[in-house]
C-alpha cells in the first residue's frame, strides 16, 4: 500500500463523520462495491488502463461503475482519482477505509473461514453474534 491510499482515505472519511454514521458506513459500502470491480475485473482494468480511452470516458465508466445511491463525497473521489489516473488505488483506498472504521469504533470486520460452504442462516447468526450493543 503506498502512502496516498490512506491520505485519500481518511479525507473521504473526514468528509463522510461530518454527515454521521450512516455516511460513513454507505460509503465504506459503495467504495467496498467499486473496488471489487475495478480489482475483479482483468476488462475493467485494461479498459482504465488503456491510453488510447479517452480521460473523459474512462471518468464517466467509474462513475457509472459506482451504486446508484452513492454519496457525493465518493462520486467526487472517484472523479478526482480518475482525473489523476490514480484509479488502481480503489482497492487500496477501501482496505485504508474500513481499517479507519474499524479504529473508530464504527464497524467490526470479521473474517470467517470454513472447511465446507456456510448455509444462509449461519452465515446470519455469525452477523447477529458480533453486531456491537
Amino acid at each position: 500500500m503506498s502512502t496516498a491510499e490512506p491520505r485519500y482515505a481518511r479525507a473521504l472519511y473526514s468528509l463522510q463523520a461530518e454527515n454521521g454514521t450512516d455516511g460513513v458506513k454507505k460509503s465504506a459500502d459503495c467504495l467496498d462495491a467499486v473496488a471489487e470491480i475495478f480489482s475483479g475485473s482483468k476488462e475493467v482494468s485494461r479498459f482504465m488502463s488503456n491510453p488510447l480511452i479517452p480521460a473523459a470516458a474512462r471518468k464517466n465508466a467509474a462513475l457509472n461503475l459506482l451504486p446508484a445511491d452513492s454519496p457525493k463525497n465518493l462520486k467526487s473521489l472517484v472523479a478526482l482519482l480518475a482525473d489523476r489516473k490514480r484509479l488502481p488505488l480503489l482497492s487500496g483506498i477501501a482496505d485504508a477505509y474500513r481499517k479507519l472504521l474499524t479504529e473508530a469504533g464504527e464497524v467490526l470486520y470479521i473474517k470467517v473461514s470454513s472447511a465446507f460452504p456456510l448455509e444462509s442462516e449461519q452465515i446470519k447468526n455469525i452477523g447477529e453474534n458480533n453486531q456491537q450493543k
